[in-house]
């Protein structure tokens, strides 16, 4: 980018090229490297963008670029995560994992939707609005751990990077729709102590996984209970089940020990603390039932939910930007930065970037929804006082 600011920036060679580097740039968790595509996503941006670098350590880093629009009084902020998911099931990929094969349009890769399409439609959002002074401020987060546990994302809104930003857009796959709404997450372990004997004398034990088993079906039922009320059409709460896992017993021993993690995504107008509640009254209801069982609950991880009225400002003057395509709106399953950087600032933000969410496995995304993307970011930053 840095020799090409004579010409726009918007190609769908420069996308091929930027997101295949990153795709081949390893950043999966948990081994982290964001600083690798910190470094990279740097050398590419023009040097009119002020950059600001920060270090988490451990070769974990998170970016930060401004460029001074023509009011002091507005700055929006779009916010990309550089890492990807674990790497899981790497042998059933069928284009190679880290190859960034291109074909017809679409590039195959870990984290090309989630999300390396959108950080690269970040940087070509910016490197489009350096091209002289854009209405309003501009400030690119790319961050590290978006994917699991916000550590750029938290360190940018409670160390003052925020500071005069007054909106926020995150640039999550949503398909050409408007995100207006990000579910909550919790994420807890459930442990059951029983009492062992041989299977073939049941009533002499307490069987952990039986009474675990039935913890999660009405923890399922408490915690979906809630239909999503005015939210209901992004989306309903959820309870799964993720991991399960009784030790190393005998066929014919009844196991005295069972755990299970459980991952509830939720709607905003559910209260975790109510879902925390859920677990300690089905604890209590099933130590009362089954006699010598033990059963501990705890916390692994809460990440907030946020929404955005669809007649709010923002996304008003989001959809406006969106013609002549009509606006439509969704929800995210997954969090990510949005679930950090909203409660702790309270800017009014959007949802919205290339591509579709898909499973971890055979990630893709084309050329054509990164550069509409960028387009529209450029689009939304340089009408703004239009609007």
């Amino acid at each position: 980018m840095k020799k090409k600011r004579d010409s726009a920036a918007l190609r769908p060679e420069l996308a091929l090229s930027v997101l295949q580097q990153l795709i081949r740039i390893r950043t999966n968790l948990t081994d982290g490297c964001e600083m690798d595509a910190v470094k990279y996503a740097a050398s590419i941006l023009p040097d009119s963008i002020k950059l600001t670098v920060i270090d988490h350590g451990g070769n974990r880093g998170s970016l930060i670029g401004e460029i001074k629009g023509a009011r002091d009084d507005r700055k929006v902020a779009i916010f990309s995560y550089l890492d990807t998911v674990k790497n899981l099931g790497m042998d059933r990929w069928t284009h190679a994992p880290f190859a960034a094969d291109a074909a017809d349009g679409i590039v195959y890769g870990k984290g090309a939707a989630n999300m390396k399409g959108g950080v690269t439609a970040n940087l070509l959002a910016m490197a489009e609005l350096s091209r002289g002074t854009p209405p309003v401020s501009v400030m690119m987060c790319l961050t590290a751990g978006g994917t699991e546990d916000g550590l750029g994302a938290t360190e940018i809104a409670e160390k003052g990077y925020m500071d005069g930003a007054t909106e926020a857009i995150f640039t999550h796959a949503t398909g050409g729709k408007i995100g207006v709404l990000q579910k909550g997450a919790l994420w807890t372990k459930i442990s059951v102590t029983g009492k062992t004997s041989f299977s073939a004398t049941p009533s002499g034990g307490a069987n952990a996984v039986e009474v675990l088993m039935e913890f999660c079906r009405r923890l399922r039922k408490r915690a979906v209970a809630a239909k999503g009320g005015k939210y209901s059409q992004y989306g309903r709460p959820s309870c799964t089940i993720t991991q399960f896992n009784s030790g190393a017993w005998e066929v014919n021993q009844i196991p005295s020990y069972a755990e299970a993690t459980a991952d509830i995504r939720f709607m905003p107008g559910q209260d975790p603390a109510g879902l925390i509640a859920a677990h300690d009254e089905t604890a209590a209801e099933l130590m009362g039932a089954y006699d010598g069982v033990e059963i501990r609950t705890g916390i692994l991880k809460i990440q907030n939910s946020v929404y955005m009225p669809e007649d709010s400002e923002m996304v008003r003057r989001f959809a406006r930007a969106l013609a002549p395509r009509r606006a439509a709106f969704t929800g995210l399953n997954i969090f990510g930065d949005a679930g950090y950087i909203v409660p702790r600032t309270g800017v009014p933000f959007v949802i919205y970037g290339p591509g579709e969410y898909t499973s971890a496995v055979d990630e893709k995304i084309s050329i054509k929804s990164i550069l509409s993307a960028a387009e529209t970011y450029v689009k939304y930053i340089r009408t703004y006082e239009e609007r």
